[in-house]
């Protein structure tokens, strides 16, 4: 769901969910926050862009169908999970 690619003193780092408007899941932000809390740390990148796959939106901001879909679960993990991560 997250694609990265490196190139001179730059970073590209696409989301990559263009069915869902690559609309934040758990699973991207648990991705993401490490890539995106090492950018400090790495000096020779100098640049960080962020993309939408698609064509039709960036980010459609979090993804409410995958919370509606984990409420099976009776402690209700995701949802706390994601908002905590987010």
């Amino acid at each position: 769901p997250i694609l990265t690619e490196n190139g001179k003193g730059a970073i590209k780092i696409t989301l990559n969910k263009p069915k869902a408007l690559n609309a934040l899941d758990l699973e991207m932000i648990r991705i993401l926050q490490p890539i995106v809390n090492n950018l400090n740390s790495q000096s020779d990148v100098k640049l960080a862009i962020f993309t939408g796959a698609g064509g039709k939106a960036f980010c459609a901001g979090g993804d409410v169908r995958s919370l509606y879909d984990s409420q099976s679960d009776p402690e209700r993990k995701v949802p706390k999970e994601f908002f905590k991560a987010e």
